[in-house]
């Protein structure tokens, strides 16, 4: 099964159970506070607090860039076209 996933797809949804993550534990932490704001206001008041932004999602030139800068460093046992898609 992991043969059929790229690593950039990879990459995308460890990222994306970690921001599931962190938003369950900011949901679960809010529900047990007085709850005096909405729910959106306190994870944007936690996140700054934090000094956690946004998550910057790469254009395909930075994927491309990343990913050839990768390959001065490891060689694909297969040819690839390109990763990113």
């Amino acid at each position: 099964m992991l043969s059929t996933y790229r690593l950039v797809d990879l990459a995308d949804f460890i990222l994306w159970v970690f921001e599931e993550e962190r938003e369950e534990k900011l949901y679960n932490q809010w529900l047990h506070t007085q709850m005096t704001q909405s729910f959106k206001e306190f994870k944007k008041q936690q996140m700054s607090a934090n000094g956690i932004a946004e998550t910057k999602i790469p254009s395909k030139e930075e994927q491309q860039k990343s990913l050839d800068f990768a390959y001065q460093f490891i060689k694909p046992t297969k040819p690839l076209e390109s990763e990113v898609t």
